[in-house]
């Protein structure tokens, strides 16, 4: 069974945009984890803008705000390998820009699901 991209808790975001990175994780008390450095540490890019700021920078994710400050954010994925049509550019909605930017990243990465694993 997959998941939808775009459903993603920030639990479940934070663990798929890890192994992205082939990092090791492990999950402490609802926060994922990743192991740098010798260590155990905090990894949640859907929260914290010191692990999601350097993915966004990275791939030039394009983030706007909504017109209404109920209105979501939107991010998408400008700087992709391959060049494509506007429209098919990897994008997301969210109600912060952090989690919006992460879905956003793994719709480029895995698609519309990503895998139960």
């Amino acid at each position: 069974m997959n998941f939808k991209t775009r459903e993603l808790s920030d639990l479940n975001i934070d663990l798929y945009v890890a192994r992205t990175n082939d990092l090791p994780t492990r999950i402490v008390d609802e926060t994922v984890q990743v192991f740098r450095e010798e260590t155990w540490i905090p990894f949640q890019p859907s929260r914290n803008w010191g692990d999601g700021g350097p993915i966004i920078e990275g791939l030039s994710i394009n983030l706007v705000s909504g017109y209404f400050w109920t209105d979501p954010w939107t991010a998408t994925l400008t700087a992709t390998p391959q060049r494509m049509a506007e429209e098919d550019l990897p994008r997301a909605q969210a109600d912060t820009p952090l989690r919006a930017a992460m879905r956003a990243y793994l719709v480029w990465w895995y698609g519309e699901e990503v895998p139960n694993v």
